[in-house]
């Protein structure tokens, strides 16, 4: 019987995850419409242990690193695990990624 693969964020991503919710209360006013697209971002991460391979690759900005695209604007940068994914990063697409590779806090 194959293992299930654990998902694992990691603190930026769950920093993003974070901002991302802030951002939409504020924008929308409604903690509800917020929480329900964080929800579903966050199954979405979590939907990638049934394809780990599935993302596109992303070795330009690290070794091993992999993408998946959430509702045409959001995309997570993950690590594929042979026991788990970890989620490295959640960010809009029209963010500059490879600065954020490039140029460490």
């Amino acid at each position: 019987m194959i293992k299930p693969l654990r998902v694992v964020f990691r603190p930026e991503a769950r920093a993003d995850l974070r901002n991302i919710y802030l951002y939409l209360v504020e924008e929308t006013r409604d903690r509800g419409v917020a929480r329900r697209y964080t929800d579903r971002i966050y199954e979405r991460c979590k939907s990638i242990t049934n394809a780990p391979s599935g993302g596109d690759p992303r070795g330009d900005l690290a070794s091993g690193l992999r993408m998946v695209t959430f509702e045409r604007s959001i995309i997570a940068l993950y690590m594929p695990y042979p026991n788990s994914v970890q989620i490295v990063r959640i960010l809009h697409g029209r963010r500059n990624i490879a600065a954020l590779f490039r140029d460490p806090p």
